[in-house]
């Protein structure tokens, strides 16, 4: 064989032992991905205690642990049905990748700031937020979301003291509070951005307490800061106003305030005010028996009687147009000498004393 020959042999040799190479080699392998899902439990129970079919919220998937961090995917809804959430669009985890989830429902398609999410108390929803972040990546796809109610609600309980009206119920109204506000879905924060008044319908017979269906209102949290807050109840036609215990009303939990009506008026039982989670009703408190008694002083000062029994709670009315919350020891100073007409309501209370007979003029156990 010549050597011009034996060269192309050579060349034909190595391009076909190329091309084969070329052919039979693998292409570089496509980094993999699966399809995000979660699930979802409610942590506290109020009104919503479980999700169905057709409720819909938002989900915020992030690139950091931060809710103010960067979108990794915008837009994401969840959709439940069939026991199941649907995520629209759908989100995929790729090999390496990372993200972080947050929730809040009811559904807003414009809610695109988590951390100040706009919240109404007129429209007596059940927010609930999913908290800290959720991690979640391709090994481990599913987000599990424990979700927690951000509003808290008020409840009234009610009964007559020898109230001689009929004692229907038609409304309650709560004056100067948050009606607005932002809500960060992370911590639970509601930030005041706007404060008003509310009314609810409440259309209900009082008699004896209530031990279901109380009337209640979800308002947005908030610090009393030693104000009075107002709330006016219109039964039988006519206004009846109280002043709210000076107490935080907190987020995630419930109060059920104990008031009595009776022919003098209308009385809040501190004491007997239930601060509950919203993961329990509850049991409401027992009142004692109502007693009344009145006292006829004459000078300047009063003493109100020693009242012993169980729990006992109540007002009195020192007969100068000021009332105020029974205790022991409790005395009141007149801007001038005359004889006044003491009236004590009272709840719980068996037994009643006057330690000191001086300026009493008269005592009328009559009610008592």
């Amino acid at each position: 064989m010549n050597t011009l020959k034996t060269i192309k042999m050579m060349t034909l040799a190595l391009t076909v032992v190329f091309n084969a190479c070329s052919s039979d080699g693998k292409e570089e392998p496509q980094p993999q991905s699966t399809q995000l899902s979660i699930s979802t439990s409610i942590q506290t129970k109020a009104v919503i205690t479980e999700f169905a079919a057709g409720d819909k919220m938002n989900l915020y998937v992030k690139g950091e642990s931060s809710v103010n961090s960067t979108d990794k995917v915008s837009g994401v809804s969840a959709s439940y049905e069939n026991g199941k959430w649907s995520i629209s669009p759908t989100v995929e985890l790729k090999e390496g990748d990372q993200a972080y989830l947050f929730a809040f429902y009811p559904y807003g398609a414009n809610l695109t700031k988590p951390e100040a999410v706009p919240v109404d108390i007129t429209a007596q929803t059940d927010y609930l937020y999913s908290g800290s972040a959720v991690s979640v990546s391709y090994s481990s796809p599913q987000g599990s979301l424990k979700m927690q109610h951000a509003s808290s609600i008020l409840a009234f309980n009610m009964s007559k003291g020898r109230y001689e009206g009929a004692g229907e119920l038609s409304s309650i109204k709560i004056t100067d509070i948050p009606v607005k506000g932002t809500l960060n879905i992370a911590s639970g924060i509601i930030n005041s951005t706007e404060k008003g008044d509310y009314t609810i319908t409440a259309n209900k017979q009082i008699d004896t307490e209530w031990v279901k269906d109380l009337p209640q209102m979800f308002c947005l949290p908030f610090k009393s800061n030693g104000q009075d807050i107002t709330v006016a109840f219109l039964i039988d036609g006519k206004e009846y106003s109280i002043n709210l215990p000076k107490t935080d009303i907190e987020t995630g939990m419930k109060y059920i305030f104990h008031l009595v009506i009776t022919n003098n008026g209308m009385t809040v039982l501190a004491d007997l005010t239930e601060k509950i989670s919203l993961n329990k009703e509850g049991t409401p408190s027992q009142l004692g028996e109502y007693n009344m008694l009145r006292v006829n002083y004459s000078g300047k000062n009063a003493s109100a009687p020693i009242l012993s029994g169980t729990n006992v709670t109540g007002t009195v009315n020192w007969g100068d147009n000021t009332t105020v919350a029974y205790s022991n020891p409790l005395t009141h100073t007149y801007p001038e000498e005359a004889v006044h007409s003491v009236t004590i309501e009272a709840w719980g209370a068996s037994q009643m004393e006057i330690a000191d007979l001086v300026n009493v003029e008269s005592v009328d156990l009559s009610d008592f």
